[in-house]
């Protein structure tokens, strides 16, 4: 009998040992997804990069020449806005919400919503799986700051496209 309990809980033990093993092995890690079909503008001194995915293979890119009051990438938005890109946002406590972007029009009975993806470091999100992508050996990582929060900088690249939750 006192076998019988010392094999039980050996048995346990190891069940434990590959179960908490098992759980930390699946912890999802960043994987980066190329674009190759995607071509990166070039940016002279002072400039940005907005581009929107607005289907397969099919995308919009803008180029702005930054201005001293331009601060933020919804800055930005709004100067693209002014000059006549579709950009439909609400204001909320968080800053704004982005419901279309160009030609990407999130259909939210399928769950779609904009997501925004950036070059600037201090934006980049740092979790378990953030989504990457990869673009001519940029990386653009998905945000983990609303447009309103998100910093702009000479060079930067903000990318936006439609994903679902």
């Amino acid at each position: 009998m006192k076998n019988t309990k010392k094999l039980l809980t050996w048995i346990l033990m190891v069940v434990l040992v590959v179960c908490a093993v098992g759980l930390v092995a699946c912890v999802e890690k960043p994987t980066e997804k190329n674009l190759d079909q995607l071509q990166l503008p070039t940016l002279k001194q002072g400039q940005v990069a907005v581009i929107i995915k607005n289907g397969e293979k099919d995308y919009t890119s803008y180029t702005v020449t930054l201005s001293e009051d331009m601060t933020s990438v919804e800055d930005v938005l709004a100067y693209l806005k002014e000059n006549g890109m579709h950009l439909d946002w609400t204001d909320s406590d968080y800053g704004k919400m982005l419901n279309s972007i160009g030609k990407a029009v999130p259909d939210s009975n399928k769950n779609e919503f904009v997501a925004f993806f950036t070059t600037v470091e201090s934006d980049k999100g740092n979790w378990a799986g953030v989504p990457t992508y990869v673009v001519e050996g940029t990386q653009i990582v998905s945000a983990q700051v609303g447009v309103s929060d998100a910093k702009v900088q000479s060079g930067a690249i903000f990318y936006f496209e439609i994903s679902t939750y």
